[in-house]
């Protein structure tokens, strides 16, 4: 390996590790939504990830977590669960102006709760979206947006149409430490693009490709042959 190669290579590993991964844009797009739009603490203090079916993501899921439904691009669709204490801290920062640390009582979620969590929903993925450098990344982190709540785990599951999705599995700290909650991402994997199809056949001669096209055959092999 050259030198210049070498140095490549190394610019190459060094852009990568400052490059935004996608859990690193989660944390820092939920911090500053949250700052900026409710002047609230919300901090990612866990993050995992898995690829999986549909029908597998809802299997250990309670009862009381509000179930979103995200509008994608070309008419895929994606998913946000918000578990009840997130849901209870975004409601009473928005309608009392602070977070109560005494645990909400347990609930069914209402068309109420989705309307106050949705502009979270939407300014964290456009937000961590816009952070992302690399295209794949970009693909797999699309810009989503609130589309509907599902009213039971049935209905969520059905409207999840893909194959695969990728799952984010948040574990959020809420006001600096008075609370604690967890949200799921569910991202559609998106489809492989084809590679262009290779090139077959053998190298075509410029002079005879333009002898071909012009018909003036002599004069141009002189000229090529540098005979003027």
């Amino acid at each position: 390996m050259s030198v210049l190669q070498r140095k490549a290579q190394v610019g190459k590993q060094e852009h990568q590790a400052r490059a935004m991964t996608v859990p690193k844009a989660v944390r820092v797009g939920l911090a500053k939504v949250a700052d900026e739009a409710f002047d609230m603490a919300l901090a990612v203090i866990g993050v995992t990830s898995e690829t999986t079916a549909a029908q597998e993501i809802l299997a250990d899921v309670d009862d009381d977590i509000l179930l979103l439904l995200l509008d994608g691009p070309k008419g895929t669709t994606g998913g946000m669960m918000i578990g009840s204490g997130l849901v209870s801290s975004l409601v009473q920062q928005q309608t009392t102006g602070r977070v109560s640390a005494t645990p909400p009582a347990a609930r069914r979620m209402t068309a109420t709760d989705a309307a106050l969590c949705a502009p979270l929903v939407d300014r964290l993925f456009a937000r961590a979206h816009g952070l992302l450098d690399m295209p794949e990344d970009q693909a797999r982190f699309p810009p989503l947006k609130f589309g509907s709540r599902a009213e039971n785990k049935r209905l969520f599951e059905l409207a999840l149409e893909a194959p695969e999705y990728t799952v984010f599995r948040l574990t959020v700290d809420i006001a600096a430490g008075v609370a604690q909650s967890n949200a799921v991402l569910i991202l559609p994997v998106p489809e492989a693009t084809a590679a262009p199809p290779p090139v077959t056949g053998e190298a075509v001669d410029p002079v005879d490709a333009l002898v071909r096209a012009t018909g003036f055959d002599a004069g141009l092999r002189i000229f090529a042959a540098g005979g003027y």
